[in-house]
């Protein structure tokens, strides 16, 4: 059986024409095929991927915007050398067609989309990307976003530096779904007609396409959330069996309320990478309290040497009924 060094699928094409495989037996043909035809694959998701990629004017970090709770940064700081800004499981994720979003128009979706289970969710930390650089304070101090996201202005928006590579934009809307579903397509109608001419099958083509897609699926989300202006670090499970990070438990909510979410940490977003100079901590326009709690998120910023990252108050005239001042 002679060796082979076929890296796509046209090359695996031409050396069966000419002769190179002709020794070579039916079944170890259908493995060529297979492994051709999921490096072509992984080419062409890698490509889709790459325009998502966070680049701004050849930046190489990028300040971004997340909002959270207080305890959530309280936690961050009081254990700033084991704690990270969590990825969270987008099980329960506010938008219900969260990772589902690319199928929903495209017509080969009950083949491509994956069933519930394995690879139904990925771990996802969400920042804003302010279109301007200079403008980052405008995005840290939105109303829309800390009535959806900041707790009703009782929470904070932390922002940070991240490296470039760790983000990639979320795309909205049907024409970046239809661009996607019609590269994915011109692959899968190209590896059929040389599955053919080849006389293997291109039965396995379905599932190498449906794993192929956790890499970018959870990139795209109807135009309705255009406004969030959003990037993402994202983790998908199979990510996650290669890099060896364990999946995290914790419980919390209202009393009555609570539910147990799964999040993960990266390594990327380990809180003393984050707080750097250059960083802001945005205390919302009703935090309780919030002189004290000024006080005592700098006392946790100096104790963990982290002097660079200033602490603001929000003075959006704002008012609910958690306004306690």
């Amino acid at each position: 059986m002679p060796s082979h060094n076929t890296t796509n699928l046209k090359s695996l094409l031409q050396e069966v024409k000419s002769g190179e495989h002709l020794l070579s037996s039916p079944n170890h043909i259908q493995i060529l095929f297979n492994e051709a035809a999921r490096e072509d694959l992984s080419r062409t998701i890698d490509a889709i991927a790459t325009r998502h990629q966070v680049g701004v004017g050849g930046r190489t970090t990028f300040r971004v915007v997340h909002y959270t709770s207080i305890p959530a940064v309280l936690s961050m700081l009081e254990n700033p050398e084991r704690e990270h800004l969590r990825m969270y499981s987008t099980i329960g994720s506010n938008d219900p067609e969260e990772g589902k979003y690319v199928y929903r128009d495209w017509p080969n979706a009950s083949v491509y989309e994956p069933d519930q289970g394995t690879h139904s969710y990925a771990y996802v930390a969400s920042f804003i990307l302010p279109r301007d650089q200079n403008q980052a304070s405008d995005a840290a101090n939105n109303l829309a976003f800390w009535r959806s996201y900041g707790r009703e202005g009782t929470g904070c928006s932390l922002t940070v530096i991240v490296p470039e590579k760790v983000l990639q934009a979320v795309k909205y809307g049907s024409t970046e779904t239809n661009r996607l579903c019609d590269t994915v397509d011109h692959f899968k109608r190209a590896a059929d007609a040389i599955a053919n001419e080849l006389g293997v099958s291109s039965e396995s083509l379905n599932g190498m396409i449906t794993l192929a897609m956790e890499k970018v699926r959870y990139l795209y989300k109807s135009e309705a959330y255009d406004y969030e202006q959003e990037c993402r670090a994202v983790q998908t499970p199979t990510t996650i069996e290669e890099t060896e990070m364990q999946p995290i438990f914790d419980h919390s909510g209202p009393p009555g309320q609570e539910r147990v979410k799964r999040y993960i940490n990266h390594p990327s977003l380990a809180s003393k990478g984050l707080f750097v100079t250059g960083s802001v901590i945005t205390l919302g326009p009703t935090v309780p309290h919030r002189e004290d709690t000024k006080a005592y998120i700098k006392q946790l910023l100096e104790k963990a040497n982290l002097p660079g990252t200033e602490v603001t108050f929000s003075e959006i005239p704002y008012r609910n009924s958690t306004n306690y001042r």
